[in-house]
């Protein structure tokens, strides 16, 4: 008699199975509505500015080399030396720069969609060596040295809302180039410097350089030369540190942050190899922060959609506890009709969270799909005290659902922890259930009958 049984499981989870379609299809609409805030966030970017990563400035000084090259007749037998003259860069790097930063922030609306930006306030200043310089004068390969200028690449430079100037060698020197002019790099401006004296007094090159510069999201400055210093400030309350190296001393609390970053030559270890066309390596280093959202509702809307399959297969192994308890009849129909009530809320979190706060966004779904299953239940177990119970527990469960997905970092640990105490429960229950009886059981069960509690 373990055919009613056996039937019984197979239709479940064939059930379960079938709910997965409408909580896929819920992804995929969780994914399209991403993909909709994307568009604004592009959107709200050509318009301001978008992530920015900012190298420099460096000095830059062209120069004109004779090389000689090999080339071979038309018949390929035969080959001769022919002198040529190529058109070369010298990028010189700070021995030490130091970079102070503060961001303004707000927040940009596009429909329902919201992305923080930024104009960053940042002064650049320190010394370069003049030793490349005057190696560059001494090389018998160099035919001509052109004027230098001061380079400043940033990844948009919509986002530069002043044409910056630079303090360099007693005077100011607007940067009056578009482009930075370094090869590789080109994006940026740069500033023209006239004659550079190859033996400045003390031996070094001093500048300063303040840029107003917009952005979205994200900013990340790379740490050029032997060593840098930076320290940037906001009133942003969520930041994120991004790039190789964390800042050495932070503070974060309700009303901002503030951040330093002190790079050495391990970081700037490719200054050599900037003129030989990988300056874009320092970008792969650059020291930033990114403006988080805490709640961003469509990820934690995500973090919850993965629960979906394990809250219907808990609900149905309690109405299968009931049926062999209390030898209640529930239809499969029935089944089916509180697994759609339970993947509901996932369309309804989705569809509040993006007009309102995300803990309202919860808390009004829960409330509206207990009370939908409060009120079917109550009349599917022919029992209010029953109904009132079942209910209380799906609260319980989706208290706990929003404690986890709150929790990132312990997510995965609260998740199983959830997933053990379930089964914990289940064979608890069932721990002096007879199985092999229990298909008699089914078999003749009988149709529920109203207690006092029904009404």
């Amino acid at each position: 008699m373990q055919r009613p049984l056996l039937l019984k499981l197979f239709t479940l989870g064939l059930l379960s199975l079938l709910l997965l379609i409408p909580l896929l299809l819920i992804g995929d609409k969780l994914d399209e509505r991403r993909s909709y805030r994307a568009d604004a966030e592009q959107s709200i970017a050509h318009s301001w500015a978008g992530r920015q990563q900012v190298l420099g400035p460096v000095l830059v000084v062209p120069y004109v080399v004779r090389e000689r090259v090999r080339e071979w007749d038309q018949d390929g037998k035969h080959h001769f030396d022919k002198e040529v003259q190529r058109k070369r860069q010298q990028l010189i790097l700070p021995d030490a720069l130091q970079v102070d930063s503060r961001l303004a922030t707000e927040l940009r609306y596009l429909g329902i969609h919201q992305v923080p930006v930024y104009t960053a306030a940042l002064t650049f200043s320190g010394h370069y060596p003049s030793e490349p310089l005057r190696a560059l004068r001494a090389r018998a390969d160099v035919v001509s040295i052109g004027e230098p200028w001061l380079a400043l690449h940033v990844t948009d430079p919509i986002g530069l809302s002043a044409v910056p100037v630079a303090e360099w060698n007693g005077g100011e020197r607007p940067f009056d180039g578009a482009g930075s002019g370094i090869d590789g790099l080109e994006t940026g401006l740069h500033a023209p410097l006239g004659e550079v004296d190859p033996d400045p007094l003390g031996g070094q090159l001093p500048f300063r350089l303040s840029v107003s510069l917009r952005g979205m999201a994200q900013i990340a400055v790379a740490p050029v030369g032997k060593s840098m210093t930076m320290n940037l400030q906001s009133v942003w309350p969520h930041p994120r540190f991004t790039g190789r190296v964390l800042p050495s001393t932070r503070s974060i609390g309700a009303d901002g942050f503030s951040a330093r970053w002190q790079t050495t030559s391990q970081i700037a270890r490719l200054s050599g190899k900037c003129g030989q066309g990988v300056c874009r390596d320092y970008l792969d280093n650059a020291l930033g922060v990114a403006l988080v959202d805490p709640v961003d509702a469509y990820l934690q809307t995500e973090r919850s959609l993965k629960y979906g399959l394990l809250f219907v297969g808990l609900t149905f192994v309690g109405f299968l506890l009931i049926e062999l308890l209390r030898r209640l009849r529930i239809h499969p129909v029935q089944y089916l009709l509180v697994g759609l009530a339970l993947t509901i809320f996932y369309l309804l979190l989705l569809s509040l969270a993006e007009h309102i706060a995300f803990g309202y966004a919860y808390g009004i779904a829960t409330v509206a799909c207990l009370s939908l299953l409060g009120y079917y239940l109550r009349h599917v177990l022919a029992s209010t005290r029953l109904a009132a119970l079942y209910t209380t527990l799906l609260a319980l469960l989706y208290a706990t659902l929003y404690v986890i997905i709150g929790a990132e970092d312990y997510a995965l640990l609260m998740g199983s922890g959830l997933i053990f105490l379930s089964l914990a429960l289940v064979m608890v229950l069932t721990r002096q259930l007879d199985w092999y009886r229990v298909g008699e059981r089914l078999a003749p069960a009988r149709m529920p009958t109203r207690d006092d509690g029904a009404g």
